[in-house]
């Protein structure tokens, strides 16, 4: 394993026998297909991209490659109709509007679609990732925007983090917004961390990634698309502008050299276990004699 990226943290984190088979197993299963719900998040993300790029002149790909580049093949005929449905819910809001004031505003131009791969090492550990949007705002202070589309394929209602400095309908062009009581600042009076940890571990490792290796406060921005369960639900937008505190920065690095030392170490998961995860997952490698192969060829 060559570098540590937010998603493989909080596995570490959550569950080292599921890490170990993920990242480190001599049979390692398979990378498991593109769900639904992953997709809608895809499809949402190649649309609003594309959009800033062509109404801000930037230079970049088209939506179509944007699209076939995040959605697997056999979800893309579902995700394209119902991500466009999202992204006009988003628009309604007002939400759009909001995000391309605080884009022309920024001091430098706003960088999307790349990835900071193993670039940055934070106390010796190196990081990756692959930030949706940076850029720095007319207050000079850098900026980390992310979108979360949450609960489009659930069954039941999804709700906004609390939190937020403003949330609106998807369906009737922000008639609805309301403040959260924070007051009509740029920033929340609350840090990112309070609201969403995993939020602010994701956009923190970013920020380190961009050159904030000296671990100042910065401005994390998420725009949460909350739907109502089923196709075609009404969706509400909540906007979160809030910092990232330097003592939850240096807990980060804390979090972030355990797991690297485990890695290193080989100490991840036992030698027993990990002997017991590779036996066990033979049947992954797809041309084993194990007898395992049959039992996975009949449930997956």
């Amino acid at each position: 394993m060559k570098y540590i990226s937010p998603t493989s943290l909080q596995l570490f984190e959550r569950d080292r026998e599921l890490f170990y088979l993920q990242y480190l197993a001599f049979n390692r299963p398979p990378r498991p297909k593109q769900t639904q719900p992953m997709s809608i998040g895809s499809a949402f993300d190649a649309q609003i991209k594309s959009y800033i790029t062509i109404n801000m002149g930037l230079e970049g790909p088209s939506l179509e490659e944007l699209f076939e580049t995040q959605v697997e093949p056999h979800n893309r005929d579902w995700a394209r109709i119902h991500g466009e449905y999202a992204f006009k819910s988003y628009m309604k809001s007002g939400a759009v509007l909001r995000l391309m004031s605080e884009l022309e505003a920024a001091t430098v131009t706003p960088r999307m679609e790349f990835t900071a791969k193993g670039e940055s090492t934070i106390m010796g550990v190196p990081i990756s990732g692959k930030p949706d949007l940076y850029y720095i705002n007319k207050s000079g202070m850098p900026v980390i925007f992310d979108w979360k589309v949450n609960g489009y394929c659930s069954k039941g209602n999804t709700s906004p983090r609390k939190g937020y400095r403003l949330c609106c309908d998807g369906w009737d062009s922000g008639k609805h917004s309301r403040s959260n009581g924070l007051g009509h600042a740029d920033a929340s009076i609350l840090t990112l961390e309070e609201i969403e940890p995993s939020w602010s571990t994701q956009t923190t490792m970013y920020s380190w990634m961009l050159g904030n290796e000296d671990r100042q406060e910065f401005m994390a921005s998420i725009d949460q698309l909350a739907c109502k369960g089923g196709e075609y639900g009404d969706i509400r937008v909540a906007s979160f502008r809030n910092p990232v505190s330097a003592e939850f920065q240096a807990k980060l690095v804390e979090r972030l050299t355990t797991a690297w030392e485990a890695i290193k170490l080989g100490t991840v998961v036992s030698p027993a276990q990990a002997k017991v995860l590779d036996d066990t997952y033979k049947a992954y490698e797809g041309d084993s004699n194990d007898p395992n192969e049959q039992w996975f060829r009949d449930n997956f």
